[in-house]
């Protein structure tokens, strides 16, 4: 292998175990928002100024939006929409419920830095992505 052969191998490795823990993370958080718990989801952010519709469509992106990392589809598309919600999430949870850095909103700076890097790294070699030539 060549040097420039092995990077894009290192590189395309390090998207996909970025996009399986990403993607897994964030639908483990939308499933029970989409499917079993929508309503008490609904009436809690209400009380933040959050309207039903932002958390549906919030609650359809974690779920969809993780499974389309997964699966490598229209990855820095999805990884941008997941960097302009985790900015939100981060300014919802320090404006309006105060919370600090640590054992507040560190998990959602995380995230956005890791779409972030989803953004820059494109889907890699493993996925849907690289099959239909996006």
């Amino acid at each position: 292998m060549t040097d420039a052969t092995t990077a894009l191998t290192a590189v395309g490795t390090a998207s996909l175990l970025l996009r399986i823990a990403l993607g897994g993370l964030f639908m483990a958080h939308g499933y029970p928002k989409v499917f079993t718990k929508r309503l008490q989801v609904q009436q809690a952010m209400a009380g933040a100024g959050v309207p039903p519709v932002a958390t549906n469509l919030a609650s359809f992106l974690e779920f969809f939006g993780g499974l389309a990392l997964i699966l490598g589809f229209l990855t820095p598309l999805i990884a941008g929409f997941f960097a302009i919600f985790m900015g939100s999430t981060t300014l919802l949870q320090r404006q309006k419920f105060h919370k600090p850095f640590a054992g507040g909103y560190e998990l959602d700076v995380v995230l956005l830095v890791a779409s972030v890097a989803l953004i820059i790294l494109g889907a890699g070699a493993i996925s849907l992505d690289a099959l239909l030539g996006v």
